[in-house]
C-alpha cells in the first residue's frame, strides 16, 4: 500500500511539473470527415503517435491508411520538447489528444501546441 501511494505521489507531481500550458491551438480546418471510419482512425492514430512519442522521445510522424478507402489515410506527427521525461510526455500528449478531440472532432485536419508537446494530424487523399 505504501508502494502504490508513493508511485501515486511521483505521478502527480511530474504531471503538475509538465508545461500543460496551451502555446497555440487547438486549430482546426472546416472539413468535417463524415464517415465514422475516419473519425476512429484519426483517434487511433493520436493515440498511437502519444504512445510512441512518450516511450522513445523526440518526434515522430505516423500515417495510417484507412481500410476500404479510396480517399487516402491519416497523417500525423507527435514531439516532447527536450529533456521531458516518459510522464511528462505522456501526461503532455493526452492533454494535447484530448484538446484536439474536444475542440476539432471530425474535423479532417488540426493541430495543438502545449508548452511541453505539440500533436497534429491531417487526412491526405
Amino acid at each position: 500500500m505504501k508502494l502504490a501511494v508513493a508511485v501515486m505521489v511521483l505521478l502527480i507531481a511530474a504531471a503538475r511539473s509538465a508545461n500543460l500550458d496551451v502555446v497555440s491551438g487547438p486549430t482546426c480546418n472546416s472539413d468535417i470527415a463524415t464517415d465514422k471510419k475516419t473519425a476512429g482512425y484519426i483517434g487511433a492514430a493520436l493515440t498511437e503517435l502519444a504512445g510512441i512519442t512518450s516511450v522513445k522521445g523526440g518526434g515522430h510522424n505516423k500515417t495510417r491508411n484507412i481500410p476500404d478507402d479510396k480517399s487516402g489515410s491519416i497523417s500525423g506527427s507527435a514531439s516532447c520538447k527536450d529533456g521531458r521525461n516518459f510522464i511528462d510526455c505522456i501526461t503532455c500528449l493526452g492533454k494535447a489528444e484530448g484538446k484536439l478531440l474536444d475542440n476539432c472532432r471530425n474535423r479532417t485536419e488540426a493541430a495543438v501546441e502545449l508548452g511541453g508537446c505539440q500533436l497534429q494530424y491531417a487526412k491526405i487523399k
